[in-house]
């Protein structure tokens, strides 16, 4: 579970950014629970750095392991803020079975190239105490990890990713976790699922056929959200051995060509969400809104406070009503000054009280986080 991720010089973000999951004692007992945020609302205005802020926790999940089975020339891709010589610093907290554990990667830029500078993990009891620590590839460990210094350490690679592909247990626990960090954005930005993608809906289908519990969670939300679907089939094609759906619409068959691309677009969505609830991950999930009509995005969030694993789910959208579902507690709000991204939980302002439509207040552009146009939304709705 993450508590919170932080960066320095990532992409738009140069003097730093903070994401925090944890919720004080003066939150509301009924949102601050166990005292870790379950979801996440990040809000902005277009350019505003609302993806860029998503990558922070998706680099981190692929870094940790899948960065090994690049090429050992391939560039570790991230940016630093419009190119910066600085070197760029990510930072994650997290537990895994109830042990607190900080992560931490410092990329340094070499000939237009960028390499691991400094890679360390530590463990909390009383005190953080190191695991192990990088400094470019000479490694120091703590003697339960002593296997790590017979790896072979790429300027490319995560100590993690490299362990994990070398079938070093000690770091399994944490590369477990990483590999539970499920986002749709990558280095170029948001990635939307391709429904006209054969061999990924086939993929799709392939996970249903092996998790009925699946397949029943699917049938039942869209029953929820009232697509009209009371059942799925998953066929194979004779010829090219591809699986695809097929859905029931009472006595009325359907293929999945013939459904609307939210319908589609929710379908592929859905085997995402159950694998991130069955397994305790973090979901990033860039334009939640996306294809999906407002009134079922509560269906979604409830899933995710409801989850006994953990789970997390990590969102930027532009539906403004679901704020007072989240909360002053649980929105983040992004913004642009002079070519340079901020971000900052609203209850981090301190006049926004408890009994205070967030609604309106984020709607009159106060707090931050709209578009800075020269007429407000209001006057231009009037002007219509």
């Amino acid at each position: 579970m993450v508590l919170n991720f932080k960066a320095r010089n990532f992409f738009c973000f140069k003097e730093g950014v903070e994401v925090s999951f944890e919720l004080n004692d003066k939150v509301p007992r009924e949102i601050r629970k166990d005292g870790v945020a379950r979801m996440m609302c990040v809000k902005g205005a277009n350019a505003s750095g609302k993806t860029n802020l998503m990558k922070i926790p998706s680099f981190l999940g692929w870094f940790c392991t899948h960065s090994f089975i690049t090429k050992p020339e391939d560039d570790i891709l991230v940016d630093s803020h419009f190119l910066s010589e600085d070197p760029i610093l990510v930072e994650i907290e997290f537990l895994v079975k109830k042990v607190q554990y900080r992560y931490e990667i410092e990329i340094g830029h070499k000939k237009d190239k960028n390499f691991v500078k400094r890679e360390a993990l530590y463990r909390k009891k009383n005190r953080y105490t190191e695991i192990f620590e990088r400094k470019l590839n000479k490694l120091s460990v703590i003697k339960e990890c002593d296997s790590l210094k017979h790896m072979k350490l790429r300027s490319n690679a995560s100590v993690i990713s490299t362990s994990h592909n070398h079938n070093i247990d000690c770091l399994k626990a944490i590369y477990d976790f990483f590999s539970k960090i499920i986002y749709n954005v990558s280095y170029s930005g948001h990635v939307e699922t391709n429904i006209k993608d054969h061999d990924v809906i086939s993929n799709y289908c392939k996970a249903i056929i092996t998790n009925p519990e699946l397949k029943t969670f699917i049938i039942e939300f869209l029953k929820k959200a009232d697509t009209g679907i009371t059942d799925i089939q998953i066929s194979q094609d004779k010829i090219d051995k591809r699986f695809f759906p097929v859905y029931h619409h009472g006595e009325n068959v359907l293929l999945f060509g013939d459904q609307s691309t939210g319908t589609k677009m929710l379908f592929c969505q859905l085997v995402n969400y159950w694998f991130c609830i069955k397994r305790g991950g973090l979901y990033c999930v860039d334009e939640f809104d996306g294809y999906i009509h407002p009134h079922i995005l509560p269906l979604i969030l409830k899933m995710f406070r409801d989850a006994k694993t953990g789970a997390q789910l990590l969102f930027s959208t532009h539906h403004t009503r679901i704020l007072k579902y989240m909360t002053k507690y649980r929105t983040i709000l992004v913004k642009k000054r002079n070519y340079e991204c901020f971000a900052y939980r609203m209850d981090e302002i301190s006049q926004i009280r408890n009994d205070r439509d967030i609604v309106s207040i984020y709607d009159s552009g106060w707090a931050g986080g709209v578009p800075e146009l020269e007429e407000s939304y209001d006057e231009l709705l009037t002007n219509v």
